[in-house]
């Protein structure tokens, strides 16, 4: 069984698992038997940590309903297909120290240690010190790297470095323009391929030498946002975004001379035209809207996984094979995107296919599902079983949030422009939903789609539906329940050999539905 863990690292690295998410939730194959969610960031209550937690957690119970046992996952399954685990946090809480003085002692150096204090003041200067850490580094990793330390003094890091077995893979996702990212990636990297020749981890690092032979992916994050600017000049916020491409040049100086060489395959992102957030310090008020660079951020790790995929320790890999660099790139240099201006390769056929397909599920399961299931004359509802009752499920609630409280607004965010708040300066727009009402961000209500037959011809912005011919009335719209009628009778047949019945019979009928109507009016 192969697993990969996944250490996000700071907001970005919350971010990208979020995005990761949504695209396994769509089907996106990846060469992993499991996702194991790693995160730290000392900022604790972070909105974005908080929103990637939850929308894990969601995925799961739909996993389990989904698949009930391993036999379920059968060729034509798709949707919530890899399992991914609750996330560990090896977080040290900003919340335990006030400042980086108090982390140091720094007051009590006076009594005994004259020169220690002086050495510190030369790597940090007094805004530095007297910083509070409750809301992580704000960009600040210099700061990071002293309080980062005691991660790996951590049970929950302890844990996983026990648990790493050969077969097993780790990839670590960062920014290099923040603090807590720029900060834990060369610790975190350093560490794993330490020998036990150097002290970086005085206490000693359980199962050492599988962490040394692992398979190891990096995706290093380039600026792509900037912040309110006049925050900072006011002194209401520490963050300056006009220090982010400084900070990026030396970091990366520093990663080609230390860092390049640990790492199989390294994944470098970023855009210059970038999008404008608001100047928000940390906390549940810190939910930066998703962007495509995290989601082509997310496709670094399918792309990882499918390289060498029978190899289980670098030391198989091929000598060209150690050290790999990648990057992403677009067909043209356009604010407004859409499948059509991804690359010919793999990529856009991993995205195109199956969100195409979980977008049709998700509107019929919002939209339609509601009138299907009150026709008591419905051919595939009584071949299987399913009536209205199907409504006052866990499973149906859970699907349903998940679809309009995170999939639908992750859509959205991917377009984002709002007066007086931010836009995207590259925006993905692969699909055209028909959003009923305005997008509430504060309370995130429930994302309500005005959506009929018709709406299902043009819903990917690519593209127009290849409508069906009729024998006597022409074109006919895409109907749902005409296919699932035309199939339910191979799919009933195939899943029952596994003892499948109820909900999970009936999802697999819709998935098999989507892909039909993928095959024969979306693909190409």
């Amino acid at each position: 069984m192969s697993k990969l863990y996944v250490i996000g690292i700071g907001g970005t690295g919350s971010r990208v698992l979020y995005s990761l998410t949504m695209l396994l939730a769509a089907g996106v194959p990846i060469k992993a038997d499991e996702i194991i969610p790693l995160i730290i960031d000392t900022d604790s209550n972070n909105g974005n940590l908080e929103d990637c937690k939850t929308v894990i957690k969601e995925y799961n119970k739909l996993h389990s309903t989904f698949y009930p046992f391993e036999e379920a996952k059968g060729d034509d399954s798709f949707f919530f297909r890899t399992k991914i685990k609750p996330p560990e946090e090896l977080n040290v809480s900003g919340q335990a120290y006030k400042n980086l003085e108090e982390l140091l002692q720094y007051n009590q150096l006076n009594n005994y240690s004259e020169s220690t204090k002086h050495l510190i003041d030369l790597f940090f200067t007094k805004e530095n010190r007297k910083m509070n850490l409750e809301h992580g580094f704000l960009g600040n990793p210099n700061v990071g790297s002293i309080v980062l330390q005691d991660v790996v003094n951590t049970q929950e890091f302890r844990n996983f470095a026990q648990a790493i077995v050969p077969s097993d893979r780790i990839f670590i996702i960062s920014s290099i323009f923040g603090g807590t990212g720029a900060a834990g990636f060369p610790l975190l990297i350093k560490l794993f391929r330490d020998k036990g020749e150097s002290k970086v981890s005085e206490d000693g690092v359980p199962n050492r030498g599988s962490l040394n032979e692992a398979i190891i992916g990096a995706l290093t994050v380039l600026p792509y946002f900037e912040v309110d600017i006049e925050k900072y000049k006011r002194r209401e916020s520490s963050i300056n975004s006009n220090t982010f491409i400084t900070k990026t040049k030396a970091a990366l100086s520093y990663y080609e001379q230390n860092i390049a060489g640990l790492v199989n395959s390294f994944y470098y992102i970023g855009d210059y035209r970038k999008s404008q957030y608001t100047n928000v310090e940390g906390g549940t008020n810190q939910r930066n809207q998703a962007h495509f660079i995290e989601v082509a951020s997310a496709l670094a790790l399918v792309d990882f996984m499918a390289r060498n995929p029978n190899k289980t320790r670098q030391e198989e890999l091929d000598r060209d094979a150690r050290n790999k660099f990648y990057e992403f790139g677009i067909k043209e240099n356009k604010g407004n995107l859409d499948f059509r201006d991804l690359d010919e390769s793999n990529i856009k056929y991993q995205l195109r296919e199956p969100l195409t397909r979980f977008t049709l599920f998700s509107i019929y399961m919002t939209n339609f599902i509601n009138k299907s299931l009150k026709d008591s004359k419905l051919a595939w509802s009584n071949e299987i079983k399913i009536d209205k009752s199907f409504f006052n499920t866990d499973f149906y609630r859970t699907l349903n949030d998940f679809v309009e409280k995170y999939y639908y607004y992750w859509l959205n965010d991917l377009t984002f422009e709002q007066t007086g708040v931010g836009q995207h300066q590259r925006k993905f727009h692969p699909f055209n939903l028909p959003i009923a009402s305005e997008v509430d961000y504060q309370n995130r209500a429930a994302v309500k789609l005005k959506a009929d037959k018709k709406a299902l011809n043009g819903i990917r912005s690519d593209r127009h539906a290849t409508l069906e011919k009729g024998a006597i009335f022409g074109k006919k719209d895409i109907d749902f329940d005409n296919v699932m009628n035309s199939i339910v009778d191979r799919v009933k047949e195939k899943q029952t050999a596994f003892n499948i019945t109820g909900a999970p019979l009936f999802i697999n009928l819709v998935a098999n539905a989507c892909n039909h109507i993928y095959e024969k009016h979306y693909k190409g």
